[in-house]
């Protein structure tokens, strides 16, 4: 199947191709080299600022990754996004792709334009429809919602991120018929048990949050229930180099110098995933006390550790951990239940190693990401067969 990977700026990161050229991928690259390993021809497109030629190269993974010419300098966005559409149409019609994937709402809006006049089928993903009106300006409350409905009926097929976005998108009038869950992998060869553990404080307890753009991290929920639980340290786990990880890091401070535990917060800049490994496996428990969490691979990393988890139920969050199986999962914003949960495994090791294997188990089974590609597949196949009755 030839699948043409839809993104924007704002959804990428950078990874080197086979000729040493960095470029820009889509976040869970590892999806686009899992469907390439098995046979499918994967190219990822992004918009290139400017009007010159277009670019593309190799990865060493095995997709090819294309820049189209955007127009301007990004200054408005709608202008540039109407000028990517209009380059990947043309693209398309001289090299036409199978399905369309859109990773975001801001790429779904290019990329259902572009492939409408071929009659492409296209599948549409959502970075989280919970902060779409505050990614999208959108003046009045709702508006960024309005517009996740309209891409979402509008696509031959909705890949949601977690259950609690296939609800949501039902709400919104959305078909069941034309969704199904492709949720976020974990690479289990990185993130495992054994291997080496970064060194610890003086204290008797360590726990471990990891903060990522995708979702929104309960900073006061996390340090009002640390003021709960002596002799136990917080790190919280940031590439410092992402967009509003300095913001997050002066926020956490902040509440832990009015809460009065800042001797007892550390804030580590981690970029690269077997640091973030060793980090994990030094942690007595992984906490997620998320406001948003559309992806939850924080938790996924920590469970493939062989790490407990204690995590608010929201979004992604509500599908990975199992509550008393796999980690605890408590009310968003219930600091009390949360302290409770996070002390109860703290001084409970015999229940969190069991808690933990367990969720190394599921982590490896549900999540792995040869699993992942397999449901991405088959909503690609289901977009193929749903092309000509997709609402207006």
């Amino acid at each position: 199947m030839r699948l043409a990977i839809v993104l924007t700026e704002t959804d990428s990161t950078t990874v080197t191709g086979t000729d040493g050229v960095a470029e820009l991928v889509v976040p869970p690259a590892r999806l686009s080299s899992e469907l390439a390993a098995v046979g499918h021809d994967v190219s990822v497109y992004l918009p290139s600022p400017g009007r010159a030629p277009g670019s593309e190269v190799m990865s060493a993974q095995g997709y090819r990754v294309v820049r189209v010419p955007s127009g301007g300098t990004r200054r408005k966005q709608s202008d540039d996004l109407g000028v990517f559409s209009r380059n990947l149409q043309q693209v398309w019609g001289e090299e036409r792709p199978d399905v369309v994937h859109a990773q975001s709402w801001l790429s779904g809006m290019a990329a259902q334009l572009a492939a409408r006049s071929h009659g492409l089928p296209v599948v549409q993903s959502f970075d989280d429809i919970a902060v779409t009106d505050r990614r999208t300006g959108a003046g009045d409350a709702g508006q960024g919602r309005k517009l996740v409905s309209l891409l979402a009926r509008r696509a031959s097929w909705v890949a949601a991120n977690n259950n609690d976005e296939l609800f949501e998108l039902l709400r919104m009038g959305c078909v069941r018929s034309r969704i199904s869950v492709v949720p976020y992998g974990v690479d289990s060869e990185v993130f495992t048990p054994p291997g080496e553990a970064a060194q610890r404080s003086g204290l008797q307890h360590r726990i471990v949050a990891v903060w990522a753009s995708t979702g929104r991290l309960g900073v006061d929920t996390a340090v009002r229930a640390l003021a709960a639980l002596p002799d136990t340290e917080l790190v919280l786990a940031l590439d410092a180099t992402a967009a509003g990880a300095r913001e997050v890091s002066a926020e956490l401070l902040q509440a832990a110098g009015v809460v009065g535990v800042a001797d007892r917060v550390t804030i580590a800049d981690v970029r690269a995933a077997t640091d973030l490994a060793a980090l994990l496996r030094s942690a007595d428990v992984c906490v997620c006390p998320a406001v948003t969490e559309p992806t939850g691979a924080a938790a996924l990393m920590a469970m493939s550790c062989g790490v407990p988890v204690v995590a608010t139920a929201v979004g992604a969050l509500g599908d990975i951990v199992v509550d008393e199986v796999t980690g605890r999962l408590v009310p968003p914003g219930n600091v009390v239940r949360f302290a409770e949960a996070t002390r109860r495994l703290l001084h409970e090791p015999f229940a969190g190693r069991g808690m933990g294997a367990a969720g190394r188990d599921r982590a490896r089974s549900r999540y792995s990401w040869d699993r992942v590609a397999g449901d991405a597949a088959r909503a690609y196949n289901g977009a193929l067969g749903a092309v000509g009755v997709v609402s207006a």
